[in-house]
Formats: C-alpha cells, structure tokens, sequence
C-alpha cells in the first residue's frame, strides 16, 4: 500500500507542470478537500484554480521529491521547486526571475485517489525572490 501511495502522491504534483490538469480524475477524489487555500474554491475546483494559477504565473516549473513517507492511508511530501516567473503570480507582474522554494505537504489517500491535502510552502522565500517583499 505504501508504495502505491507513494506513486499516487508523486502524480499528484505532476498535475502543476503544463498540461498535466487534464488528469486531475486520474488521481484526485470527485470529494477532494484541500486545506490551507483560504482563497480557493472548495474541492476539485479549488485544486483546478491552483493549477491554472501555477501554470499562468511560471513557466519551466520543476519539482523535485526530496523526501516522502508513508504512515497509514497519509503520505507526506517534503519537495523542492524552480520556476521562471513568467506570468502575474498572486498579484506580482513577471518578473522574468528563476525562483526557488520548498514545501512539505501531506496527502490523504483512498482507494488510490488523494482525498485530502495540506501544504505549506516557503511563500515568504518566493515573495522575497520575486521582489513582492523586502528580502
């Protein structure tokens, strides 16, 4: 179960790279709850507008899994990102910087769809890079 919650994660954050929204239903319950996007719409749809947000504010966006563990039906994700500020982001016009920040984020799964997931991204680090904040 571990390992295919595993590989269930890792298509999950496949789903930011360009292109991949399309397979949002490969992976993610019709029920599916997010958690710590206060400005997002609620389930799937709320998922669908952090996609659209990730693949119009960058391009060239990478992630990379550091570390993932398994406890139970819960997978949690430490990673690492670049991106090209390509594209207005959270209210910042491009900037045309190359940025980086990690995250950690965990994810409830079920019968091999994610269910729940939380996150908490070094948005303060990404704000600093794209000169939104004071660094």
């Amino acid at each position: 179960m571990s390992e295919e919650n595993k590989r269930v994660a890792a298509r999950f954050f496949e789903l930011f790279q360009q292109g991949a929204a399309a397979h949002v239903g490969e992976v993610v319950d019709p029920d599916f709850q997010h958690h710590n996007w206060p400005w997002a719409s609620p389930g799937v749809a709320g998922l669908n507008e952090l996609i659209a947000m990730v693949e119009s504010g960058f391009t060239d966006y990478q992630f990379q899994i550091e570390d993932t563990i398994t406890e139970g039906d819960k997978v949690v994700v430490r990673m690492s990102q670049s991106a090209v500020h390509s594209g207005e982001l959270m209210g910042v016009p491009p900037t045309g910087k190359q940025v980086n920040y990690t995250g950690i984020h965990i994810l409830r799964i079920a019968n091999g769809k994610v269910v729940e997931h939380w996150r908490e991204e070094d948005i303060v680090s990404l704000m600093q890079q794209l000169g939104a904040i004071p660094g």
